[in-house]
């Protein structure tokens, strides 16, 4: 079996059946292999649990995609490949172009320096996916404060308008509004209790 190339070039697919699937209880869980079977094809084997995971076309000397890691193999029917997941990391942005850094100044150019050129530049397209999953929170939240805003203002301007009605009033003329209105309550209270006593007795 010859392995040309075994990256990771579809980083979400990869970190969602790692993080699914890595048992931090049995190591052994964490043991996959790759085999390529008669017909053209490759499969995916959990070796710890013995499950199939996926079962894949296989050219060989040509890329194939499973789960989100690429490989090239070149080999016959029978012939198998190892690996085992790590446990999941979280590594911060500047940490990532860190790391990038230090590649670069210190690697050789071979397959190590291309693993980890693609590990590096995987970790900023997940950083730079998740610094726009903040940014569209915060604009959420952003726009939430600025309605609460306006209606707080409509709210004070509602308030400084009953502020200067009262304020504004001709005491004077309330006050004598007032006892206008206070006169005609009672005259009709008092009217309203002899119109209710009237009765044909009254006149007989």
């Amino acid at each position: 079996m010859t392995v040309s190339a075994a990256t990771i070039d579809q980083q979400a697919a990869f970190d969602a059946f790692s993080k699914a699937n890595y048992d931090a209880l049995t190591p052994a869980n964490n043991n996959y292999e790759l085999e390529i079977l008669a017909g053209g094809q490759a499969r995916l084997t959990n070796t710890g649990t013995n499950t199939v995971v996926e079962t894949v076309d296989y050219a060989a000397d040509t890329p194939f995609t499973v789960k989100g890691m690429s490989f090239t193999l070149a080999g016959s029917p029978g012939d198998t490949v190892s690996f085992s997941l790590d446990a999941p990391t979280k590594t911060s942005l500047p940490e990532t172009l860190h790391d990038l850094s230090r590649i670069l100044v210190q690697s050789t150019p071979g397959q190590d320096l291309d693993d980890a050129l693609s590990d590096a530049l995987s970790g900023i397209d997940n950083g730079l996916e998740k610094v726009a999953l903040e940014r569209s929170s915060i604009g959420g939240r952003l726009n939430i404060a600025e309605s609460v805003y306006e209606t707080n203002l409509d709210l004070e301007l509602a308030a400084k308008g009953a502020r200067s009605a009262i304020e504004d009033t001709d005491y004077a003329q309330a006050s004598a509004e007032f006892a206008k209105q206070e006169t005609a309550l009672n005259a009709t209270l008092a009217t309203f209790s002899k119109v209710t006593n009237l009765s044909l007795f009254n006149y007989l």
